[in-house]
């Protein structure tokens, strides 16, 4: 890709040296090292429900008990699947555990009524939740576009 612009703007403004020198960091590669860089600020609400994710993802028990908390939660959860724990180090993941868990929202906060082992998420940790989600979210569609562009490219 880099070498396609490098000849396509050599065409139009001849690069000095043909161009020897010229180097484009990817940018898909930038906006991670963005991200990350904020995401190390993570707050302590988001460090808690990846634990309360992982405590539920740990065993088929307690998959099937947050799967009867979805039940028990009837009309005000419209959450289908699973939750999804991230990876730390892809940003990416974090989004998309933090996405799946507001929808699941009723049901997380009613497991963790339910076990005792679980420290609860209070209604203002929530509200950070989405607030780190909404900030995250157009780094995502950004990041999507690059893959979708660079795939339909080749």
């Amino acid at each position: 890709m880099v070498e396609k612009l490098r000849k396509d703007v050599h065409s139009s403004f001849p690069l000095p040296l043909d161009g020897k020198y010229f180097h484009i960091r990817c940018a898909s590669h930038i906006l991670n090292l963005i991200v990350q860089k904020g995401l190390q600020m993570i707050d302590a609400s988001v460090k808690k429900l990846r634990e309360v994710v992982r405590f539920i993802d740990s065993s088929d028990a307690r998959l099937s008990a947050f799967d009867k908390a979805i039940l028990d939660c009837g009309d005000r959860t419209s959450f289908r699947g699973k939750l999804v724990l991230d990876v730390t180090i892809r940003w990416n993941s974090t989004y998309n555990m933090i996405r799946r868990a507001l929808d699941a929202k009723e049901a997380i906060d009613l497991s963790i009524l339910r076990e005792r082992e679980l420290e609860m998420i209070f209604d203002e940790e929530w509200e950070i939740i989405g607030n780190i989600c909404d900030f995250l979210e157009p780094f995502y569609d950004i990041t999507e576009l690059f893959f979708w562009h660079t795939v339909s490219y080749f």
